[in-house]
């Protein structure tokens, strides 16, 4: 029998799965279309949450769309943002997944509560809510959209290299600000291409 401590038992794996999740998020809103602008990346525990992504706020950049504006349905528009939105949502369960399972397409949705909490919140701060559950935007059970957030990771050749850069410079600095996740894409994306 060995002393051997599991890895997943271990603090400071849990810790990194926090910051893959975290990168997942960040890089997800730097590549997804639309862009979410992301603001800060943090694995710093604040109340319940273990780490944290905040985007500037997309609702102002929504332009009405007069064809759907009285049908009672979601515009092009809005569909986009709020697709967007749930991709990025759900590529934190995607990463943590990569890394606790070595494949993204085993996503870690326990504790995903959050990330669904906020594409509900998001929906229904442009939507009316009936309207929304009606239109059948939602695709998983979660209110997370796996298939699409895989669908991205596999686009982007270098995402899964700027994840990891993400989530080392979050286990170093503990909290990124948007222009350093950029810039960390930036590097995976330019040597992916060299």
């Amino acid at each position: 029998m060995s002393d051997r401590t599991d890895r997943i038992d271990c603090p400071t794996f849990e810790l990194l799965a926090v910051a893959y999740h975290e990168a997942g998020h960040a890089v997800g809103a730097v590549l997804v279309s639309p862009g979410l602008v992301v603001e800060t990346a943090t694995i710093v525990r604040d109340g319940d949450y273990l780490g944290q992504v905040t985007c500037e706020d997309w609702h102002e950049n929504l332009v009405p769309d007069e064809d759907y504006e009285d049908s009672g349905e979601i515009g092009e528009h809005e569909r986009q943002y709020l697709g967007a939105d749930d991709i990025v949502s759900s590529l934190g369960a995607v990463a943590e997944g990569m890394l606790r399972h070595g494949r993204p397409d085993k996503p870690v949705t326990a504790g995903t509560g959050f990330d669904r909490d906020n594409v509900w919140a998001n929906a229904a701060a442009i939507l009316e809510d009936d309207v929304f559950r009606k239109a059948g935007f939602y695709h998983g059970p979660l209110g997370l959209d796996i298939d699409a957030a895989l669908a991205l990771a596999q686009c982007h050749s270098h995402f899964w290299r700027a994840v990891g850069l993400v989530a080392g410079a979050l286990m170093r600095e503990k909290t990124l600000d948007g222009s350093e996740v950029e810039a960390l894409v930036r590097a995976a994306r330019e040597n992916d291409s060299t």
